[in-house]
């Protein structure tokens, strides 16, 4: 497996930042540095299953391990969609099982600090630095606005 992490400090509350992570009119936004009409299909409650699926039907799927509300997102993945059916027997499937991505923000005088780390198949890892370098800095952008 390849490691990524990133941080980045935000000029905003760590509520805020929780809603851009979470909210489908915030995150659309950002999940578009990774795939044009990207969006998460989940109640990001702990214990409950999350999607991210790309205009096409295709995508990735998982399990929200850890949910602590403005602190700590966990994500398990464990298949891939396909068609916009899950998958979870396939090469790309198996290979994607073990993968593993996680958003913790630590809050202090309206500065929140967002630190991202993902653990993938090594053969992802160097297109996905790519898309987070730019990712953060949108996460930033759009928690910045208001």
């Amino acid at each position: 497996m390849g490691a990524i992490k990133k941080s980045v400090s935000i000029n905003a509350p760590a509520e805020r930042v929780w809603d851009v992570l979470v909210k489908d009119e915030l995150n659309r936004q950002w999940f578009a540095v990774f795939s044009k009409d990207t969006y998460a299909d989940t109640d990001w409650k702990q214990g409950s299953r999350v999607s991210f699926l790309d205009g096409s039907g295709m995508g990735i799927t998982g399990k929200l391990t850890t949910v602590e509300v403005y602190k700590t997102i966990a994500i398990d993945y464990d298949g891939v969609i396909a068609d916009g059916k899950p998958d979870y027997e396939s090469k790309g499937a198996l290979e994607m099982q073990g993968s593993r991505e996680i958003y913790r923000l630590a809050s202090a005088d309206g500065i929140t600090l967002l630190d991202v780390e993902l653990e993938m198949p090594e053969q992802y890892t160097g297109m996905m630095l790519e898309m987070w370098d730019k990712g953060i800095i949108k996460i930033k952008e759009i928690a910045e606005i208001n």
